[in-house]
């Protein structure tokens, strides 16, 4: 297999043997496996570690660094939080 042969991972029209092709298959079938498992486990760690009420700081956050008006909500939603916090 050349080198181009070997980049170009969507052609599959040079592939002569049956052999061929089932290593090749093996070959895809294995890197979908392995993609798959990565997003399930950052599918998990995102589960475990972020709160639907800290998904929804982060947004905020984001969009107030982009918007003063949402700034300034934002700035005086924190500042009750953490008074909260502290009395807490």
């Amino acid at each position: 297999m050349g080198m181009n042969q070997a980049n170009n991972t969507s052609d599959y029209s040079s592939i002569s043997s049956l052999k061929e092709l089932r290593f090749q298959r093996k070959l895809l079938s294995s890197r979908i496996e392995h993609q798959e498992a990565m997003i399930m486990y950052k599918i998990q760690v995102v589960k475990e570690n972020v709160s639907p009420s800290r998904l929804l700081y982060m947004g905020f956050e984001s969009v107030a660094a982009r918007n003063s008006v949402v700034n300034v909500a934002f700035k005086t939603f924190n500042t009750i939080r953490s008074i909260i916090t502290n009395r807490g």
